[in-house]
């Protein structure tokens, strides 16, 4: 088992105070993220408890929130981070020589299986973090490493409290979860820690209630660099038995480990803001449209009834084929009619719910409706409306992407997995170009620019064929394919390889001209004595 404690470890007041703190001034944010979950993604809670496997979508009559969040995320997570493809490759330095790009195609290759391997968890824990993203403006995942391998969890928001330097990078986070005295036991035996006496005492009783634990992770004030001891790295870790305040454990990381990003934010705020939080108003008043309509809908069916106050048997037999006794000398038992029209809401609704698409993106996201376009039309639609999702885009690559990948890098490297980098890499900034479908939309830009150049340079050719002497249409193919459809560097021969193909071909047409010039002056030579023998009557 774990060591155990008889007294506290450490002072905790300090962190305990510091969370309180961090949750008062969250509040208000949280309850506006109750009502956005409670419309869009009812699976969360902020400041609402449920019971586990509760229905939780007993206030939704319209689901167009729900779907569109969901649709949002999946759009994201297919277009940034796919699974099936490679979507991001390194940019290394120009003074990398060949050991170091072996190393940092070898590094892909092994982010990439990892990434898809299932037991990696990187697909369904990213899908989630989308999710948060998407609904709330930020999630929270962390790369671990367990079993031989990088693992990634992502963490509920409502139990993650964040701060943000004065760079607006995040780097301290407060994470508050609950354990059984068992599993408490084990994690820190495992990691090194220790535990109080009274969590033990719970497991030898047999008791199964969770003791209350919080991570906490923020920049250490003084500190030895990324070789130091664990207790003096630039990032403090420190695990808080909050039940019993007691320090169960202190260590370090070299960097941030926790990847926080956010959708949108507000300047001098820290926690972000979500499509959710943008399309709540109109979320609201279509799921209050679609209630009334219901309810309409409801009364139309089985509408109330206008009784006599004497003179009916009661109850009133309402089911088919029901029989009914009343006086006839008195008033006759009849339903109130109110003449609404349930379908008198139907097309407002259809107006909000397309306008609660857009505010999720999801036009952009969507393929365009091809209808009578052409090809070129239809990719071109596409593509504009992928670009459409730049400022979004450039947000998730700064604070999500780039981090995703250093910190799967450190954690392989540390734990053995890759070899340190070669020494041309080493001091250098590596960096990073994004392949996945997103981000190629946004550079086809490029591409289209370059097309136009061309079809101008064609056309002006008609008129004056000394135009194409300006293309280099060598240059343009390379950066092409390697810039813009990242093409990877061994479907290319080298600049080398390509003079010397080249300088063959020129060669070879300079052997045919010399060979056709031979042969029309042989055959003018023939021509010119034949002529004279006719002329002097075939004699010499």
């Amino acid at each position: 088992m774990a060591d155990l404690a008889d007294d506290e470890g450490g002072d905790v007041t300090t962190y305990l105070s510091c969370l309180a703190t961090m949750k008062s001034d969250r509040s208000t944010y949280d309850t506006w993220c109750q009502e956005v979950a409670d419309l869009t993604l009812p699976k969360r809670d902020f400041t609402t408890h449920r019971s586990a496997n509760t229905s939780r979508k007993m206030r939704i009559y319209d689901s167009t929130g729900v779907w569109c969040t969901t649709a949002l995320a999946s759009g994201l997570h297919g277009n940034l981070t796919p699974t099936t493809s490679k979507w991001f490759a390194f940019d290394p330095p120009k003074q990398t020589d060949d050991e170091g790009r072996k190393w940092l195609n070898h590094t892909e290759d092994t982010l990439f299986r990892n990434f898809a391997e299932p037991g990696s968890l990187f697909s369904s824990q990213s899908f989630e973090m989308y999710l948060d993203l998407v609904a709330f403006g930020q999630g929270v995942m962390i790369p671990l490493f367990i079993d031989g391998r990088v693992v990634y969890r992502s963490r509920p928001l409502n139990a993650c409290w964040i701060r943000e330097n004065d760079e607006g990078i995040v780097d301290t986070l407060y994470y508050e979860c609950e354990k059984r005295p068992i599993d408490l036991i084990r994690y820190m035996k495992k990691n090194d820690g220790e535990v109080h006496k009274n969590v033990q005492q719970a497991y030898e009783d047999g008791k199964v209630g969770k003791i209350k634990v919080l991570h906490v992770v923020e920049p250490r004030d003084e500190h030895y660099g990324r070789d130091a001891v664990a207790t003096a790295k630039p990032f403090k870790s420190v695990y808080i038995d909050v039940t019993n305040q007691f320090m169960m454990k202190e260590s370090g990381y070299n960097t941030f480990p926790y990847l926080v990003p956010r959708f949108s934010k507000r300047s001098g705020e820290t926690y972000g803001y979500g499509a959710g939080h943008d399309a709540m108003p109109e979320v609201r008043t279509a799921n209050k449209y679609a209630e009334v309509m219901f309810r309409a809908a409801a009364k139309n069916v089985d509408p109330p009834a206008l009784l006599p106050s004497e003179g009916v048997v009661l109850p009133l037999k309402l089911d088919p084929n029901g029989i009914n006794y009343y006086d006839p000398t008195g008033p006759k038992p009849e339903f109130w009619q109110n003449g609404f029209n349930p379908n008198y809401l139907a097309g407002v609704l259809k107006d909000k719910q397309a306008l609660i698409k857009s505010l999720y993106y999801i036009d952009w996201m969507n393929m365009p409706d091809r209808g009578t376009m052409t090809a070129s039309e239809f990719i071109g639609r596409s593509q504009e409306s992928m670009r459409n999702m730049a400022p979004i885009n450039s947000r998730l690559e700064a604070e999500f992407l780039a981090r995703l990948i250093e910190r799967s890098v450190e954690l392989n490297i540390a734990n053995g997995v890759l070899p340190p980098p070669p020494p041309s890499l080493q001091g250098n900034n590596v960096g990073i170009t994004y392949t996945s479908p997103l981000a190629q939309a946004q550079r086809a830009a490029n591409s289209n620019a370059v097309l136009s150049g061309l079809t101008i340079a064609s056309q002006l050719a008609q008129f004056d064929p000394s135009v194409v002497a300006n293309v280099n249409a060598n240059a343009i193919f390379r950066d092409q394919a390697l810039s813009n459809f990242n093409w990877p560097v061994e479907y290319l021969h080298t600049l080398d390889e390509v003079e010397a193909t080249q300088a063959a071909q020129r060669e070879q047409q300079q052997v045919a001209g010399q060979a056709q010039t031979a042969e029309t002056y042989s055959k003018a030579a023939k021509n010119g004595a034949d002529t004279l023998q006719g002329l002097t009557g075939g004699t010499a």
